[in-house]
């Protein structure tokens, strides 16, 4: 695959030009994607809808064979069984293997330098569980490292727990990340992490896997230079969760899947939740928090994937028990200071009623487990998915090779910045003032793309952020945001490697 790279058609706009059009957006330019074919047959191995050769050899193989037998679904990652133990060994061991054959590198060998994957093993639920870690060092690895994570694992009260949306489609993405970067490295390390334990009752009993992943990395094991599987935390600049991200087409009612009451429900955005800021800075600026500027930054590169989903912040102040941050594998990174959102599907993945459940599947039962491989009793949207991944996979091109994002001053109405050396163009991203402190996106019609370090903000906002444009058309990463006035220094962020934290180096 070449380079996930935004060819963007940069127009000269004067100072003081306004909002760019929405319809202009979007680069028209080929960005990388997962494949549909091969993520819909990893997700129906992971959940034991289908035989592992149907990955390995394709759908046309003598091997690769639907499987109809509840006993036969040994990929179903599920807790409380006495089968337990074999299935979390068996689904650590094809991941591995997997990411493996996307590196061209053997499972769990930890090389000395190269792409690599590698296992982290430790004890959680009285089980043997074991991280699957894949790391491709960047080219120029002083650069923060990003961490993209998704949970291998699912759970249920009673009986199996296939878990297609939650969350082997996450982990088919993450396998898609491995397969793009091992053609086009990324300039900084990406290490793709499919964490184990993710699924308990609160947090205080999930997230072990990435709990155990972050103590690494603020122990004193961790690597600094950057191109390891452990780097410290002053070193990863941002991290990614991949759980659910995924469109249901069916919804359970009672003992029956059906379909929703409006038709297919609509996959055009994906939620973000990210934790906000202090009330001093909501105030000012409307919900800002270092986690919230990561998420800033994935609505406008969002824009600029091609993927036609927009990216909407999900509401975070009904878990108040976790930070307002959402329960999930994120949450762990939030703990040691590093900037972490959530990816998750649109409303209809909560209102479907699947995971956690013997119904999150991929297809509709037509006996006692038995699957229908045809479209129309297919429960996720495969087309979604994929361009789920051309979103991630922009974002996290973005992160690791993007120029890093100059420094805005203001005067005024007029915001400029030191020229940053390879730019062709910026991006700038507005804001308006905003009470909810869940609201931190970008709206579509407040970028503005300049080919000069200097602009004239429009009357109206508040805030305001910058991206450069490399000569290949990347679109790097959003500086910190600025107010019109002034700059909001409550949040004082313990990690200085990141972008997205307040200066640093003052």
């Amino acid at each position: 695959m070449k380079r996930a790279a935004l060819l963007l058609s940069l127009a000269a706009i004067a100072c003081g030009a306004a909002p760019e059009d929405e319809a202009e957006a979007t680069s028209t330019a080929a960005v990388g994607q997962g494949d549909v074919a091969r993520m819909r047959v990893e997700v129906e191995v992971l959940s034991g809808a289908r035989s592992e050769s149907c990955a390995v050899s394709g759908l046309s193989s003598p091997g690769c064979r639907v499987l109809r037998s509840a006993d036969e679904r040994t990929f179903s990652r599920y807790a409380g069984s006495d089968s337990s133990q074999e299935r979390l060994t068996r689904a650590t061991g094809y991941v591995c293997e997997r990411f493996g054959a996307a590196l061209g590198v053997p499972c769990d060998v930890d090389r000395a330098s190269g792409p690599r994957v590698v296992l982290q093993r430790f004890r959680s639920n009285d089980r043997e569980q074991a991280n699957i870690l894949a790391i491709i060092p960047g080219t120029a690895p002083e650069r923060p490292v990003t961490v993209v994570g998704a949970h291998h694992d699912s759970t249920t009260d009673s009986g199996p727990a296939p878990g297609a949306m939650d969350n082997a489609s996450g982990v088919a993405i993450l396998l898609e990340l491995a397969r793009a970067f091992a053609t086009a490295p990324p300039a900084g390390t990406v290490v793709l992490a499919a964490f184990a334990a993710e699924e308990g009752q609160t947090h205080a009993t999930g997230s072990d896997g990435s709990r155990h992943y972050v103590a690494t990395l603020t122990g004193g094991g961790c690597e600094r230079s950057g191109a390891g599987a452990m780097p410290c935390a002053s070193r990863v600049g941002a991290m990614l969760n991949l759980d659910m991200l995924a469109l249901p087409r069916l919804r359970r009612v009672g003992a029956r899947l059906e379909p929703f009451p409006g038709g297919v429900p609509a996959g055009d955005h994906v939620r973000l939740f990210a934790k906000p800021g202090t009330e001093a800075c909501v105030a000012a600026a409307a919900g800002d928090s270092v986690h919230q500027a990561l998420g800033r930054a994935l609505t406008v590169a969002a824009r600029e994937s091609g993927a036609g989903l927009a990216v909407r912040a999900g509401q975070t102040s009904d878990r108040v028990t976790n930070g307002f941050a959402r329960f999930s594998d994120h949450f762990s990174f939030h703990e040691a200071g590093i900037p972490a959102v959530r990816l998750i599907g649109p409303q209809a993945v909560d209102d479907a009623g699947l995971n956690h459940s013997a119904f999150d599947r991929t297809s509709r039962p037509v006996g006692a487990y038995e699957a229908s491989m045809a479209d129309a009793d297919q429960i996720l949207d495969w087309d979604y998915l994929a361009r789920a991944s051309r979103l991630v996979m922009t974002f996290t091109r973005s992160l690791a090779s993007g120029l890093t994002g100059p420094r805005p001053r203001v005067d005024g109405a007029v915001v400029s910045w030191d020229a940053v050396p390879g730019a062709t163009g910026y991006m700038v991203a507005l804001r308006k003032p905003r009470t909810d402190p869940n609201e931190h996106t970008v709206a579509p019609g407040d970028v503005l793309r300049v080919t000069t370090p200097q602009v004239t903000v429009p009357p109206g906002y508040r805030t305001v952020a910058v991206a450069a444009i490399d000569a290949g058309g990347l679109v790097g990463r959003l500086s910190r945001e600025v107010l019109l006035g002034g700059v909001c220094t409550d949040l004082a962020p313990p990690a200085c490697a990141s972008p997205f934290t307040a200066d640093c180096d003052d």
